[in-house]
């Protein structure tokens, strides 16, 4: 089994979504908060939308799925990228949630190793881009459209320079 099969084994979804991995660091809530919030959405219907981007899933776990459970449409918004998706999930959830001191600080931990890992993965993105790689090769350049050398070590960088000022070598390199 292979690390992608694995990934992909591995993936928390719900309904349509897929859960975006940090998001998933985040425990549901407690049967007893959860019945309340099943109570309360079924008396008042949903308040807050779910966060998505495209088929991911931000934030609003416990929603879809009270949603998914009472057979609501949920209300979904889309992500405006604002900030990165892990800082987001972050910001949603660390305070609002009913986390213990050790909670907070593994899921901090993961979170700052998933933005660490984000981080790099961009980089070596713009690398490739300043770097052209990826894109179309350029053009060979035509060596024999230039004028052949002639005189003393015309491979060398003085006996090129000698050769274009047009004068020996060794006036060249006596210069210097």
């Amino acid at each position: 089994m292979t690390a992608s099969t694995q990934s992909c084994e591995s993936e928390e979804r719900l309904g349509k979504y897929r859960v975006h991995p940090a998001a998933a660091l985040f425990p549901i809530l407690i049967e007893s908060e959860y019945d309340e919030l099943l109570c309360s959405m079924n008396l008042y219907g949903q308040r807050v939308p779910i966060l998505v981007d495209g088929d991911v899933l931000l934030d609003g776990r416990n929603r879809l799925k009270v949603c998914l459970e009472l057979g609501m449409e949920p209300k979904v918004q889309q992500f405006d990228h604002s900030v990165s998706a892990i800082q987001a999930i972050y910001d949603l959830n660390i305070n609002r949630r009913t986390l213990t001191d050790d909670q907070i600080v593994v899921i901090s931990a993961q979170l700052m190793a998933m933005k660490e890992a984000e981080r790099a993965q961009l980089a070596k993105k713009e690398a490739g881009k300043q770097f052209h790689r990826g894109s179309a090769k350029p053009e060979k350049v035509d060596t024999n459209s230039y004028p052949p050398f002639s005189g003393k070590n015309e491979r060398s960088t003085v006996g090129k320079i000698a050769t274009d000022a047009k004068v020996s070598y060794h006036q060249n390199s006596l210069r210097k």
